[in-house]
């Protein structure tokens, strides 16, 4: 009998922004709208996807209904989309709690890496391009999770322009480069399938949104009690 291949589903969202120079080559860095970090995540569930999945939709429908959220962000989302979905910088303080209790009942695992946007270090390590700091948070994110044989399939956020597919095939092949550089053996021997998915049409993307969303306002602005509330699941952070 042929051995079943395992699959592993990682879900990855960015926070933050890559932006370094505005028009004619101007310092953007400390502008009102700017970010001092951008990050990316990644979220590995111990437990079946699509009853979180139910459980988030549910949620979803609850809010869609209440008349208790029939405030204007809610609204907007309904009348724009059809439906509601989470997002944690539009959601309002009742709805967050709503779905940080929901994200902490689930059996996930979380890691991120974080950059301190540095100009000078940004023209050094990553030639002025803000399409090498995403690959460089992406390679990383993938490369400590492609240690296991199988299927691994990685669905990525759709962010604008960072989330291109040349952009996704250069980190992978960034993150393979690592993989084999680091380790003489690697056990890796399957096959890789980046995908990048609308978050209003995959709830799982949402929930990896709110742990982002998270750990950036602690590096982003020193607001710790989201990060508090969530430090349990994180595996890990790394400053790159």
């Amino acid at each position: 009998m042929e051995k079943e291949i395992s699959k592993y589903h990682h879900f990855l969202d960015e926070a933050g922004d890559t932006t370094f120079f505005g028009k004619g080559g101007i310092p953007m860095l400390g502008k009102e709208g700017v970010s001092k970090y951008f990050s990316m995540g990644i979220c590995h569930f111990n437990e079946p996807l699509q009853p979180i999945r139910n459980k988030i939709i549910a949620l979803e429908k609850r809010i869609a209904t209440d008349p208790y959220f029939k405030v204007g962000s809610v609204q907007k989302k309904i009348a724009q989309t059809g439906k509601f979905y989470f997002h944690a910088t539009d959601d309002i303080p009742e709805i967050r709690m709503l779905f940080l209790d929901l994200i902490m009942s689930v059996d996930f695992e979380f890691e991120m890496a974080i950059s301190e946007k540095d100009i000078e270090k940004f023209i050094k390590k990553h030639n002025r391009n803000e399409r090498e700091l995403y690959t460089d948070l992406l390679a990383h994110l993938l490369h400590s999770k492609m240690d296991k044989d199988g299927k691994h399939i990685f669905l990525v956020s759709q962010r604008g322009n960072t989330t291109r597919q040349a952009t996704l095939e250069m980190a992978l092949s960034k993150a393979i480069n690592i993989l084999y550089t680091n380790t003489p053996a690697p056990v890796t021997n399957g096959e890789i399938i980046l995908d990048v998915v609308n978050q209003k049409n995959e709830p799982l993307l949402n929930f990896v949104d709110y742990l982002c969303w998270a750990v950036q306002r602690k590096y982003e602005r020193g607001e710790e009690r989201f990060y508090e509330f969530i430090k349990p699941k994180i595996k890990g952070i790394t400053i790159l």
